[in-house]
């Protein structure tokens, strides 16, 4: 502990917002059909969407991404994300979708395919989530496994 703190303090000096706030992994909306992986290999690089809704759009918005997510599954997309809820120390309430790629090329060639996939029938569920929410947020960049910390 004695040795970390002094690297806390220099990083102290290189930004002046912080905020925390806590996610969950909620599996239940998540498409994953080759099974649950957070840290895909070799695909570090992430879009990722915050999804702003009110409290009294919640339930609607929660089935939309049901909708979302059953649709992806009928046509077999190849597009795979995760979702999260805000929690704890989130100013307000959204739903975190996270996308994996191994870079900005890769993430735009399988943003293409699956918008063809995807058609009319996936414009109308998107469409459909987008009449109940606030607003979204994209955030993009890349993951650092070599700095991560992970629990086994």
């Amino acid at each position: 502990a004695e040795k970390v703190w002094p690297l806390f303090e220099r990083m102290d000096k290189c930004y002046d917002i912080e905020k925390d706030y806590i996610i969950t992994l909620n599996g239940d909306l998540s498409y994953m059909p080759e099974g649950m992986n957070i840290t895909p290999e070799g695909e570090n690089y992430r879009e990722q969407y915050k999804i702003y809704y009110s409290p009294e759009n919640r339930n609607a918005v929660k089935e939309s991404m049901k909708a979302i997510k059953d649709e992806f599954a009928s046509k077999g997309s190849k597009m795979y994300y995760r979702v999260y809820n805000s929690g704890f120390g989130a100013d307000a309430e959204f739903f975190l979708v996270s996308i994996a790629a191994k870079d900005e090329v890769d993430m735009a060639t399988k943003g293409k395919a699956n918008q063809d996939l995807m058609g009319d029938d996936g414009q109308k569920v998107m469409f459909n989530m987008f009449q109940n929410i606030r607003s979204i947020e994209e955030i993009e960049g890349m993951m650092r496994p070599d700095v991560g910390i992970s629990q086994n």
